[in-house]
């Protein structure tokens, strides 16, 4: 009986002790379990984050790190981490990571446990399309680059801030997408006048452009007085650019005022100037005029410290030019303005560039004189006379006028495609008429034509007539309508041989 007892007692034992071992085997994974890592080798890192997207994030491990000496760029999954913030690109950051970092390029660790941000990058801002994240940039592309995408060819000014303006070397802008990690993306110029991206983005993702201090008040008053120097008392149609240097600036006191006590301060500027004024017509620019000489302006400085225009200089020319230039400038200035090729070239550069950009900034010349007489040919619909839609639009039709030889050459052209026959053809009629008066030559026809067309037509049996009588060199000085008519008619008459 006591044999039994304790053999009852021992296999009590037995299957308590295994009870206990399988109880406390449970415990221990349960709290492995909850804990996730309690039995793992869990390993950290800093790094820098330079990509981020739905599936993971990219990241530069500090250059103290055993990380960085496998690894440059090393890939951290995200699917289903989503109990800690996602960062930002450019966020400083701490990887808790186990298991082994796979050899690939990029290297990619197998099992992450969390990404802790040590620091934010500056640039991010609250995602009201994804709460509780934060919208940051993931990328900036140059399309026009990468696709070989056609651009204008001129300077585009895409930004500026306080000090400084920031320039492409073609008209690109559009094609400058910045994409953000809830998958929008927008052109660079509103990202950055919406404060969403800063030109430090523009560098980060290696997007070319170039930079220029801001024009001071003076620059800018000197600019417009050269341009106001030349401009043309009536609509010319032209694109009117300047570039100088600056060869010395004098600061001077005048005669005080009455009743006060400080004197007038003006400056005086001496100056190198290209200006040039440019045709657009058919859409390509065409010098048509132009200046280097040197100037020298003064400029009275107002009480809120405005620059008002004083004096306008230049030299006269023949022999005058060298002893003027002397007497005016001052000091090595004089030299300078007297070895102006020194400086052509910067200032041709310059002033074309300008012209670049002002022409894709607007519509071409031609495109302006067909505007004008879509305006001319609006009103009034109640009349068939030519002449009230002149004397109703006559504002447009002065402007028509002041284009001159390019209104003449977009109605020849209109002209020689024939079938002139509506309002339109009247109206081309009477601004080339107008045109050639003001230069004096007036032509008439013994009947009053019925169609601007017919009009043309007598004036191309005029134009040949004369190519018969007169030298190329005669028709062009007494004749510059009938010349221009010729000269785009591809030869179609004979002009008398000047020998």
């Amino acid at each position: 009986m006591k044999k039994l007892i304790a053999l009852a007692l021992t296999l009590t034992c037995v299957l308590g002790l295994i009870g206990c071992n399988k109880s406390m085997h449970n415990v221990s994974e349960n709290e492995s379990s909850a804990s996730g890592t309690m039995e793992e080798d869990i390993t950290s890192f800093s790094a820098k984050v330079l990509e981020v997207n739905d599936s993971y994030l990219l990241v530069e491990p500090l250059a103290d790190s055993n990380e960085s000496k496998s690894a440059d760029k090393i890939e951290v999954p995200l699917k289903g981490k989503t109990s800690w913030p996602i960062p930002a690109v450019g966020d400083m950051v701490n990887v808790f990571y186990s298991g082994e970092i796979q050899e690939t390029y990029p290297a990619r660790i197998t099992k992450v446990h969390r990404v802790e941000i040590e620091t934010s990058n500056p640039n991010t801002e609250p995602d009201s399309e994804i709460p509780g994240r934060t919208r940051f940039i993931v990328e900036i592309r140059d399309r026009a680059k990468e696709e070989n995408l056609p651009c204008d060819a001129a300077i585009e000014k895409f930004y500026e801030d306080e000090t400084t303006e920031y320039y492409f070397n073609v008209i690109k802008s559009p094609y400058i997408i910045v994409t953000y990690n809830n998958g929008n993306s927008e052109d660079i110029v509103t990202a950055l006048n919406e404060g969403r991206a800063t030109i430090a983005d523009l560098d980060r993702f290696s997007i070319q452009y170039w930079s220029e201090p801001k024009e001071d008040d003076l620059d800018i008053a000197i600019s417009k007085a050269i341009l106001d120097h030349y401009r043309s008392d009536v609509p010319d149609g032209l694109i009117h650019v300047e570039s100088h240097v600056l060869l010395a600036n004098e600061v001077i006191s005048g005669t005080p005022q009455v009743g006060a006590d400080n004197h007038t301060e003006k400056t005086m500027v001496y100056l190198l100037v290209h200006y040039v004024k440019y045709s657009t017509y058919g859409g390509t620019l065409e010098a048509v005029g132009g200046s280097y000489v040197p100037a020298a302006i003064t400029f009275k400085i107002g009480g809120s410290g405005e620059y008002i225009l004083e004096e306008y200089w230049e030299p006269r020319d023949g022999s005058y030019y060298t002893d003027d230039i002397r007497s005016k400038f001052p000091g090595a200035s004089a030299d300078d303005a007297l070895n102006d090729q020194a400086y052509i070239e910067d200032l041709k550069a310059q002033t074309y560039n300008k012209a670049l950009a002002y022409l894709n900034s607007t519509i071409s010349l031609d495109s302006r004189i067909a505007e004008l007489l879509d305006e001319i040919q609006s009103s009034p619909a109640y009349s068939s006379k030519p002449g009230d839609y002149i004397e109703v639009h006559e504002p447009a039709y002065e402007e028509l006028l002041g284009y001159g030889k390019y209104t003449l050459q977009y109605c020849f052209a209109v002209f020689l495609q024939g079938g002139q026959t509506d309002l339109q053809g009247h109206i081309m009629a009477s601004a080339c008429q107008d045109i050639m008066l003001a230069w004096g030559e007036g032509y008439t026809i013994d009947y009053a034509p019925a169609t601007g067309q017919v009009w043309f037509e007598a004036f191309c049996g005029n134009a040949e007539s004369l190519s018969k009588q007169f030298r190329l060199e005669e028709l062009e000085k007494n004749f510059p309508g009938a010349f221009l008519l010729l000269q785009m008619s591809n030869n179609e008459f004979e002009i008398k041989d000047e020998h």
